[in-house]
């Protein structure tokens, strides 16, 4: 609390002196004989605090202690000088403020960031058809790289892509190696307390490839579920993770990229490759063949999104908006149509 006089410019100023031999209150007043409130038992201190250059007169700062209460400051100002608690409550808020645009600044968006270097960089792993893929002449192609390159032109940036290894491409993310995620990621549960997620680009789902010589024995995920068969998938995927889960009986062995572990049903050394549908329906021509069956319906539901960073909604909010452009504006149905209606782009794979 503060301890004042009356508010006509003649009240008394109370000057507090301190008698170390007597440690009890002693006072007067400047002017004539006020008496001091009784619950002020004891001075603590009295400190005269110097004026800084310029100012017109120095404060007189005085720490009371009250009984039963806590210590409090009184602060009265010397020859017009401003308020101190106000000084002080205005210096907390300019601190604030510099400390609120500092975050800011630090916490600038993965696509602000990219369009203040002209360039945005997407970290993916260029083995998943007809997403990403590197075709004959070492260029990276498929549909999530063409869409990526239309949101890039959107920018006005150039696009780099950042080749990673699937099972650690998150990590590279939350270390700076590049401003996205664009690898066929799905949007699970457990990746989404680690990422913010854009709206799904597309929605796919698990399905089967099986060896020939099982058509007919094996119908669903489900007649896989023994120890009897051996199935793989890419690590570090939704494929593993399904094969773990809902074919936990099954022995499992898991590849670094897909064509490894469709390849090792087409040998025989493993009894079904689970994966996403638009791969499959690729592969079981391209890779199988003719030794491969594929079972077409899903048995899951995963939509495939961009990832970033924690926290980063004004990318979120960018990215969501231009996939809700393209859909209208007949781009998404252009690239959707290259990719998975028309074979042509299989050649270039040759």
């Amino acid at each position: 609390m503060l301890l004042r006089g009356n508010a006509s410019t003649d009240a008394p100023r109370l000057a507090l002196d301190w008698d170390a031999e007597r440690p009890w209150l002693h006072s007067h007043a400047e002017r004539g004989n006020d008496q001091l409130p009784k619950k002020l038992v004891q001075l603590d201190r009295c400190v005269s605090i110097p004026p800084r250059i310029g100012a017109p007169g120095p404060f007189c700062v005085r720490i009371y202690r009250f009984s039963q209460e806590k210590l409090s400051i009184s602060c009265r100002k010397r020859n017009g000088f401003g308020d101190l608690k106000m000084k002080k409550y205005l210096s907390m808020l300019l601190v604030g403020v510099m400390a609120l645009v500092a975050v800011s600044a630090a916490q600038a968006g993965a696509i602000d960031d990219a369009v203040k270097r002209g360039t945005l960089k997407v970290g993916m792993d260029p083995t998943y058809m007809p997403f990403e893929m590197t075709n004959k002449r070492g260029e990276i192609i498929g549909f999530e790289v063409d869409i990526l390159k239309a949101m890039s032109k959107a920018m006005g940036v150039k696009l780099e892509l950042v080749s990673t290894g699937y099972d650690g491409i998150i990590p590279a993310l939350l270390t700076d190696k590049f401003d996205m995620i664009g690898s066929g990621m799905t949007l699970t549960q457990e990746r989404n307390l680690r990422l913010n997620f854009s709206e799904p680009f597309i929605v796919v789902g698990q399905t089967l490839l099986i060896r020939k010589e099982l058509e007919g024995t094996i119908k669903s995920y489900k007649d896989l579920n023994t120890a009897d068969y051996r199935i793989t998938s890419k690590l570090g995927t939704t494929g593993e993770m399904v094969a773990k889960k809902l074919i936990a009986k099954a022995k499992y062995h898991g590849y670094d990229n897909e064509q490894e572990a469709v390849l090792d049903v087409v040998n025989g050394k493993a009894d079904a490759f689970i994966y996403d549908a638009p791969y499959n329906v690729v592969a079981v021509n391209k890779v199988g063949n003719g030794k491969l069956v594929f079972l077409d319906k899903p048995f899951t539901y995963e939509p495939l999104a961009f990832g970033l960073k924690k926290g980063d909604y004004d990318s979120i909010n960018f990215i969501n908006n231009f996939l809700h452009q393209i859909h209208e504006d007949g781009t998404y149905d252009r690239i959707h149509d290259k990719w998975f209606k028309d074979t042509a782009w299989l050649k270039d794979m040759e």
